[in-house]
């Protein structure tokens, strides 16, 4: 599972991954941070490199507190990301960030995105389930990890296996639409 659509030296996003990791995806990203206060709700949008990795996931996060702050690197793993965005079907959520795939149009087609689009919604939803999975096998009886902090994690996870279960069944419909085309 290698699928890299932007060189991985594109950005020094790769110094915040831990050493002996794989990245199995790069690409290129629209992101959106909401900052809610008392008096207001305010978007924040940027476009980063992002690399994706058999245990996580990087990106660059401007500070949104400070604007002259430089912006930071983050690693994800796998059990944070809160599951696959379907609203516009292109990306993930991770901790106040929506990442949406976003195409190169110097090397990529439209039909060639969309297609890569299902594709990645389709290849990682198993990942981030069975690290979610591995998170709660692993922590479910451990006394120092909060019942909060626990009862997410079942909730995020039935949440991205309805939501992958989706996925398949959209996939599937248009699988089938596409074969009776051709006949």
């Amino acid at each position: 599972m290698s699928d890299i659509y932007i060189p991985i030296d594109f950005s020094d996003i790769k110094s915040v991954i831990p050493p002996g990791e794989d990245i199995i995806y790069s690409t290129m990203c629209r992101c959106l941070g909401v900052i809610k206060s008392i008096r207001k709700t305010k978007t924040i949008r940027w476009n980063t490199h992002v690399l994706l990795t058999p245990n996580g996931l990087a990106y660059i996060k401007p500070d949104f507190h400070k604007k002259k702050a430089p912006p930071s690197k983050v690693y994800t793993l796998w059990e944070k990301v809160f599951g696959m965005i379907l609203i516009g079907g292109k990306g993930i959520s991770t901790e106040g960030v929506d990442l949406n795939l976003i195409r190169n149009e110097n090397f990529e087609t439209k039909e060639k995105f969309e297609t890569r689009v299902r594709e990645f919604l389709i290849k990682f939803p198993p990942l981030i389930i069975e690290k979610k999975e591995q998170w709660l096998e692993h922590n479910l009886d451990n006394p120092e990890i909060k019942e909060q902090q626990k009862k997410f994690m079942k909730s995020s996870l039935y949440r991205l296996k309805g939501n992958y279960r989706r996925i398949l069944a959209k996939e599937e419909k248009r699988l089938a639409k596409e074969a009776k085309k051709k006949k």
